[in-house]
């Protein structure tokens, strides 16, 4: 005889969380994937690895960053047709919705110009002009609009952006509390919470206390963080942990067209900001979309702010009072797991 409580049957009822459960991951996992990026060298991998595992990969908005907004474009259709993939790509926001009143001159420009990824983006590297990939143009002030009539015919949509959220906050503006009804869930590539910036003002240690997406915009990240939409964020803290060194990037063996040009992104960066700063491959955003696809239960509540004044322009922190959102926390045992998984699905081999 089944347990009863009154007329309710607790088998039964546990039965059917179970099937609820199941289906909630099932429609979670088939939501369409859109992809807001500044696409130089790291977003190039993520918008491959998106392709290669099958993501459910539907559009991609470009935006300025970590090279213009033209370069971005050109850069995102031309490894979207390098892929041989069927995924539009819309040209998004040039510049962050209010002038950074904050950056000394040129500052942005050199952190996302030549002395980081080559005057294309993509160090150097030349891709194919695409002429198969369809690159949507919306007038200027116009994109935000475009944007939000599109994406309601897609339905709920998962929203992971790894560069500025220029873009995401002018939904956000626009939309208000409907943009629950575009929007079902976000990820966000940005912030350093209990380590040192990469941008932005220096603090008393001497250090800079914002993360480069963030400064980029930090009025767009505040509106996103308290949009009220579902955000977890994989922050520098995890990221920086999820890098390629140069001795392991020359050995690399690839297998295709997408895979060596991964192979050889990564040699060109060494000869850019690798070999004059002494720094390894990032896999900043291909780690964030990854983690969030493949990692959900190592992200835990925090809550959040943005800093925006001008001593800590751009700096995020943990906040009792903040916003709550999911941070990812990467652990040791976990990192070099995650970079091989990435270069794996990239189909690059470390030599045996």
């Amino acid at each position: 005889m089944p347990q009863e409580t009154g007329d309710i049957d607790v088998g039964l009822l546990k039965r059917t969380w179970v099937v609820a459960k199941e289906v909630r991951l099932y429609r979670s996992a088939m939501e369409p994937l859109v992809l807001d990026v500044d696409t130089g060298e790291d977003d190039a991998l993520a918008i491959l690895l998106a392709i290669t595992d099958g993501m459910p990969l539907d559009t991609i908005i470009t935006s300025y960053g970590r090279t213009t907004i033209e370069n971005a474009t050109y850069n995102t259709a031309s490894v979207v047709e390098l892929a041989s993939a069927d995924i539009e790509v819309w040209m998004g926001a040039s510049g962050p919705l209010s002038p950074n009143a904050h950056a000394t001159d040129g500052e942005l420009e050199s952190k996302s110009g030549s002395e980081f990824a080559g005057a294309n983006g993509l160090c150097g590297v030349t891709l194919t002009p695409p002429q198969r990939v369809t690159i949507r143009r919306f007038a200027d002030g116009h994109q935000a609009e475009e944007n939000a009539r599109r994406l309601r015919d897609k339905g709920p949509v998962h929203y992971c952006v790894t560069g500025p959220c220029t873009n995401l906050a002018l939904l956000c503006q626009l939309l208000g509390p409907d943009v629950k009804n575009v929007i079902s869930r976000v990820t966000m590539m940005g912030g350093a919470f209990a380590t040192s910036g990469s941008s932005g003002p220096k603090g008393a240690d001497g250090k800079q206390v914002a993360e480069f997406n963030v400064y980029c915009d930090p009025v767009a990240t505040d509106v996103v963080i308290r949009s009220g939409l579902p955000v977890s964020i994989v922050s520098l803290d995890s990221t920086r942990h999820l890098v390629v060194p140069k001795v392991r990037a020359r050995a690399l063996k690839a297998t295709g067209p997408c895979a060596e040009f991964a192979r050889t992104l990564m040699n060109k960066f060494f000869n850019s900001l690798g070999s004059s700063h002494d720094q390894p491959f990032a896999l900043h955003a291909a780690a964030a979309l990854w983690l969030t696809e493949r990692d959900r239960t190592a992200f835990v509540p925090r809550s959040v702010t943005v800093d925006l004044t001008p001593q800590r322009f751009g700096a995020t922190r943990l906040e009792a009072t903040g916003t709550p959102v999911n941070l990812y926390m990467l652990s040791a045992q976990r990192s070099n797991q995650v970079i091989y998984e990435i270069l794996q699905k990239l189909s690059l081999e470390d030599p045996v």
